[in-house]
């Protein structure tokens, strides 16, 4: 079970750190849009990546709990791991968040 688990702590990561990637890039070139097409394609985009980037982020926490729970114990690492993730989920509900609303 501890493999499947870190087989999927691992695509968690990769799939949080992609559509990351893929956010800056569209908040980027939204930014740079000169017209309302190229806005309208950026922010489909953006869009698009709330279907990836809250499945990753609940499959990395559910497999990091278990795997805290299971093998790792108490370590300070994986508490500043999880300190990280609800950091970058505040910074992103309150920066980000509020102003693709108002778009």
């Amino acid at each position: 079970m501890y493999s499947i688990s870190l087989f999927l702590h691992i695509v968690g990561a990769l799939g949080l750190f992609t559509s990351l990637g893929f956010e800056q890039a569209g908040l980027f070139n939204l930014r740079r849009a000169q017209t309302n097409a190229q806005a309208r394609e950026w922010l489909s985009l953006l869009r698009g990546l709330q279907r990836i980037q809250g499945p990753s982020a609940l499959v990395l926490l559910a497999t990091g709990l278990y795997m805290m729970a299971t093998r790792w114990g108490r370590q300070g690492w994986a508490g500043l791991g999880l300190a990280g993730m609800v950091l970058m989920a505040i910074i992103g509900a309150t920066v980000t968040g509020r102003r693709m609303k108002a778009i």
